[in-house]
């Protein structure tokens, strides 16, 4: 096998759009490029996995109408 790191770098020297040498930087930083509700920083992983997560709920039907999410917000309030 080659030695990936010589071929990460002759990659790199080859991309010529700043926005994806910026994404491949924050992939490869682990820099947060989100955070949870909570406040919790997430890396592009943990971001594309909530994502996904999201969207197998949404296949699954597991959402909820906007009058469902007014009603709970209400009963929320009215504890």
């Amino acid at each position: 096998m080659p030695n990936i790191k010589i071929e990460l770098h002759q990659l790199i020297d080859q991309i010529g759009d700043d926005k994806v040498l910026e994404a491949v930087y924050t992939l490869l930083s682990n820099q947060p490029v989100a955070y949870t509700t909570e406040g919790k920083p997430l890396n592009q992983m943990a971001y594309e996995a909530m994502i996904e997560e999201g969207e197998e709920d949404i296949r699954q039907g597991k959402v909820y109408s906007h009058e469902e999410v007014k009603a709970l917000f209400n009963q929320k309030l009215n504890d």
